[in-house]
């Protein structure tokens, strides 16, 4: 995997801090660095990893330990309408497990779940050029003792008003001046996959209207494009389909779960992984559309 440095202008742009504070954050804050002929480089994705750990007042679950929720089933990462709509029928199934769904995005899943403050992580990180998802994230974090678990493959693309009426073409009309979108927080799969396509197509994030207009799921997304605050948001195909919005395919994804080998005993995760198997799920699952189910359940990677 081809991971991308930044060297230390940009990663202060980056930051948004100044230079000379960059150097006192590697001497004091243990910031990831490495020195090449004499400069600093920064690798980006340990960067987004060492944010997510130095997270102040952030309260969910701080005073608690995992094993304190008996009953609970807690995932946290990636957001996803499917799993949601799942999560209601597997409680309904199964009374005696309560499930919890947080959606923190893909690299606070990851993070969350190597703290020990989640069962699994959902997550759709992906890999550039070797275009593989999450593996790679995962063993940064861990190095061993994980699995994956293929929730589903799903299609991410462009949603857009109802009939198109700016005909939008592709993601290079992002940079037009008439068109405003709306993105995803910083650490989801969705917000990442946005910044390497619009890297990949040459398109500076300054001339993009509405950049930093947030949102924290799928479906808010397609409200704001829905009530015309917002003409194009990154995001799966089921929110276009529910919402009667217009929709331009980006990309396959791979969208999984990632347990770690100390909980895989857990009788709830093993609940809830035989339910994903059940033929009545791909049946439910029919109506949201842009879902491929083949390997839903699967273990994909085990180390």
């Amino acid at each position: 995997m081809n991971k991308e440095l930044l060297n230390t202008h940009e990663l202060s742009e980056y930051l948004n801090i100044n230079e000379k504070k960059i150097y006192s954050l590697i001497m004091e804050k243990g910031l990831p660095a490495t020195k090449v002929t004499g400069k600093w480089l920064f690798p980006k994705h340990l960067v987004d990893i060492w944010i997510d750990n130095n997270i102040q007042n952030y309260p969910w679950m701080k005073e608690k330990k995992l094993e304190t929720f008996n009953e609970a089933l807690i995932i946290a990462g990636s957001n996803d309408m499917l799993l949601e709509n799942l999560l209601a029928l597997f409680q309904d199934k199964h009374r005696d497990i309560l499930p919890l769904y947080s959606s923190i995005g893909s690299m606070k899943g990851i993070n969350a779940l190597k703290k020990g403050w989640c069962h699994i992580c959902a997550a759709h990180m992906l890999q550039k050029e070797d275009e593989d998802y999450n593996l790679a994230y995962i063993k940064d974090m861990f190095h061993e003792g994980f699995m994956i678990v293929n929730f589903a493959y799903r299609t991410q693309g462009l949603i857009l008003e109802a009939k198109n009426p700016k005909n939008v073409q592709g993601i290079k009309d992002i940079a037009r001046p008439d068109i405003k979108i709306v993105n995803r927080q910083s650490g989801t799969g969705t917000r990442f996959l946005l910044e390497y396509e619009l890297e990949r197509n040459n398109i500076d994030i300054k001339n993009v209207k509405g950049y930093n207009t947030i949102c924290l799921s799928h479906l808010d997304v397609g409200i704001e494009i829905l009530s015309g605050r917002a003409d194009i948001g990154l995001g799966i195909q089921a929110v276009a389909q529910i919402l009667g919005l217009a929709f331009i395919p980006l990309r396959n994804e791979r969208f999984d779960l990632i347990v770690r080998k100390d909980l895989s005993s857990d009788i709830k995760i093993q609940t809830f992984v035989r339910f994903l198997r059940s033929k009545d799920i791909r049946d439910y699952s029919q109506r949201f559309a842009g879902y491929d189910l083949k390997d839903m359940g699967l273990i994909i990677y085990e180390e």
